[in-house]
């Protein structure tokens, strides 16, 4: 009975070891799905970011540029931005910007801004 004992002890302990390696290896695996998964959150974090401050460039860029003129302007880039200024109807010397920005190949992603700017004319 001894010899059995033993022989069954040893087993046990076989089966804890493949138990164990097997419960890391699922860990292991987990935490690399999870790290896959930040960094694709952070790129995508860091892309619309970009894309904001380009957007917010190109607003205030539009909103204070000495020559201010109707029509609509690209600015080409990492993100495609684009800005148009158009008069408002029936109010002299209010124009409305309208920017849009998108980050190419990312179909999903759009921002916008919009505002009202006074801008009276010169009489020289």
């Amino acid at each position: 009975m001894r010899i059995r004992h033993s022989s069954l002890k040893k087993g046990f302990v076989l089966l804890e070891i493949i138990l164990a390696v097997g419960l890391f290896a699922l860990v292991a695996t987990s935490m690399v799905i999870a790290l896959d998964r930040l960094s694709v959150a952070s790129l995508s974090v860091r892309k619309e970011a970009a894309a904001l401050r380009q957007l917010e460039s190109v607003m205030t860029r539009v909103q204070h540029s000495a020559a201010f003129r109707t029509g609509s302007f690209e600015y080409p880039g990492e993100v495609a931005v684009t800005a148009t200024v158009s008069p408002e109807p029936d109010l002299p010397d209010l124009y409305r910007i309208y920017v849009v920005a998108r980050i190419p190949g990312e179909e999903k992603f759009s921002r916008e801004l919009e505002t009202v700017v006074y801008r009276p004319r010169t009489n020289q």
